[in-house]
């Protein structure tokens, strides 16, 4: 069975308004079924072609870059106030706090906060072998700092920053897919780490920042802001 406003029932239509006369009630009615099937179909395309350039817009809006910053190490970077920095694809972060028993009232206690390494991914660049030197030598890199940065209505806002301090690369593994560039994963591990988030409003505006930070050999805050 056709569907309405097929093309099929169209044609249909078509050959019976050939083979009726103009003048009489039943070539009006066909007439009439065939001008409403064809609006129809205008309004459907219309609602469409509406919906399309509703999403465009939004799914534009939601792009994201990440940078990283290493000190005395040079990337790829030409980003308006990233350039030189290393450009990375994605990164990956976690802490956990153990519970080391259960205290008056079935209170827990808890022990030392354990944080993960950062670990950056990564194209192969100009900054792999300056990585990979210091990974061998255990140099102590002052800081090192991820910004993650969002494009909302043409404007860039590096919204998420992560601030390593006293930091050491800990671990650089390199790879290939298939007819794929060359990608790595730097790992980081670090004595104090700062991280703040900056609000972004929908034009594209900043609004207020948050941040905290911890310094791993006190075991306690270096500062905070909420």
């Amino acid at each position: 069975m056709d569907k309405p406003g097929g093309r099929n029932e169209t044609a249909t239509m078509k050959a019976k308004l050939l083979k009726t006369d103009g003048s009489k009630p039943e070539f009006l009615a066909l007439r009439a079924a065939a001008d409403k099937t064809k609006t129809a179909k205008i309004l459907m395309l219309a609602g469409l072609t509406l919906i399309m350039l509703l999403i465009a817009p939004a799914c534009q809006a939601q792009q994201y870059n990440v940078f990283l910053r290493v000190s005395g190490i040079s990337g790829e970077a030409t980003a308006t106030n990233h350039v030189g920095d290393i450009v990375a694809t994605s990164f990956s972060f976690a802490g956990t706090m153990p519970i080391t028993g259960m205290g008056d009232a079935g209170v827990p206690t808890v022990g030392r906060v354990a944080f993960s390494e950062l670990s950056v991914s990564k194209f192969v660049d100009k900054a792999s072998p300056a990585l990979m030197y210091n990974l061998a030598t255990g140099r102590i890199l002052p800081t090192v700092t991820l910004y993650v940065q969002s494009m909302n209505n043409g404007k860039s806002v590096d919204f998420y920053i992560i601030t390593l301090s006293t930091v050491i690369v800990t671990g650089l593994s390199a790879s290939e897919g298939l007819n794929a560039r060359p990608a790595e994963v730097v790992n980081f591990t670090f004595g104090q780490i700062q991280m703040q988030y900056v609000a972004v409003n929908s034009d594209g505006s900043t609004g207020s920042s948050v941040n905290s930070c911890w310094n791993m050999a006190a075991n306690q805050s270096c500062g905070t802001s909420w």
